[in-house]
């Protein structure tokens, strides 16, 4: 894999398109490898074929045939963004993996997963405070993309296939700390327990809740806070005091208990929310008081608010590839793109998330202008219209390499 080292052309990109994309600056550093599909040898830029996803997202081009036509139909828009040409078969065949005869090839795969890491680092360091340790506390669930019927790989049941993507969010920060798929018969369970890592507070729904996974995350030097189910059965082993200006507030009970036989201490705290509904969660945190696991629990919310935004404002509900790495590549690449906004828009004053759909569909639109008025100045620059006859300037070729 060769060394690509430049993202946009910093002389012909539109200030708007580089403060957007500013973040994949040293994040692209190895794009470029080669391939036989079809006994012919191509080279295939991994940082062109994500930038080209990212922009298919936030141009909301729910297919790859309609990115290509984007692309190809208009040069101007390639020259802006410094992109070579690229068939929707060389995008067809990256995305499902085909790209080595004998086992499935991943690499764009862990080139977009290292891509997405870096680029959340950044999200954490633009979103979050820095007195705060990042990713703290983190929301965790799990949401099923509908799969094709021909991907018979993901039945989900009788009726349908579908797909699970697992995903840590940051409440805080309104971050993803990690991103996973699997099919959707897939157990949450399992899944979280092979990403607990020390120091980390899980906010978790009722569909976690397990002895084993309780000490798994506590075996690791990690906490979690949760709701707990209505029949389990616990003994009170402490009752704990709660200040007044607490109960005033809803706390009812703060308590030690031991559940499963008494071999798990846990801690229990009762809330009253104001429409008088009465929750009862578990804990390991005994750092927090009953007043902000409460509130903790209630932010929980964001991952489910995140789900919403990533379905309806990106493109992830309409597959650009029937393979569970191709439609990976897609969602992270999503995911991404709402990262890159996030960073854009910065913190929101009020705590709510940082993306909008409304900002996020004026930007979009305001991106594009941008790239069609620079693609203009390109144009009275170099004498010729890249519309009608596309240049053959190796710059307008040099896909990605890394900010300047």
């Amino acid at each position: 894999m060769a060394l690509n080292r430049s993202v946009l052309h910093p002389r012909s990109t539109p200030e708007l398109v580089r403060r957007i994309f500013a973040p994949l600056k040293g994040a692209i550093i190895d794009a470029r490898f080669s391939t036989k599909p079809d006994h012919r040898r191509r080279t295939l830029d991994a940082a062109s074929i994500i930038v080209a996803l990212v922009f298919s997202q936030m141009r909301r081009l729910a297919s790859l045939r309609a990115l290509v036509e984007a692309l190809d139909g208009n040069s101007r828009v390639r020259a802006v963004l410094n992109l070579s040409v690229i068939k929707r078969s060389t995008l067809s065949d990256a995305l499902s993996g085909r790209l080595r005869k004998k086992r499935p090839d991943t690499r764009l795969l862990d080139f977009t997963q290292a891509l997405f890491r870096i680029v959340a680092q950044q999200a954490t360091a633009a979103l979050g405070d820095s007195k705060r340790t990042a990713d703290a506390f983190l929301a965790v669930d799990g949401t099923v993309f509908s799969a094709t019927a021909k991907m018979m790989f993901a039945r989900f049941d009788s009726k349908r296939n579908a797909l699970k993507a697992h995903v840590a969010f940051s409440v805080r920060d309104y971050v993803p700390s990690f991103v996973t798929l699997t099919k959707a018969i897939a157990c949450e369970k399992k899944e979280l327990r092979k990403k607990i890592k020390r120091g980390r507070t899980y906010i978790l729904d009722r569909g976690y809740v397990g002895f084993d996974l309780f000490r798994a995350i506590k075996s690791r030097k990690a906490k979690f806070i949760t709701r707990m189910k209505r029949k389990m059965k616990f003994e009170v082993d402490r009752v704990l005091d709660v200040p007044a200006d607490q109960k005033s507030q809803g706390v009812l009970r703060d308590e030690m208990v031991r559940l499963d036989g008494g071999s798990l201490r846990l801690r229990l705290v009762v809330y009253r929310a104001d429409d008088g509904r009465v929750f009862r969660y578990l804990t390991s945190h005994y750092g927090l008081t009953a007043l902000e696991i409460a509130d903790l629990y209630k932010n929980r919310w964001a991952v489910e608010t995140f789900f919403k935004f990533i379905k309806h404002s990106l493109v992830t509900r309409h597959l650009m590839s029937r393979t569970i790495v191709g439609f990976h590549i897609q969602l992270l690449t999503a995911i991404i793109a709402y990262l890159l906004f996030a960073i854009y828009f910065g913190p929101n004053p009020d705590g709510r998330p940082p993306v909008r759909l409304s900002q996020l569909r004026q930007l979009a639109d305001r991106l594009y202008e941008e790239i069609i008025l620079a693609s203009e100045a390109l144009i009275q620059k170099r004498g010729h219209d890249p519309q009608q006859a596309p240049s053959r300037d190796p710059t307008m070729h040099r896909a990605i390499q890394g900010l300047n």
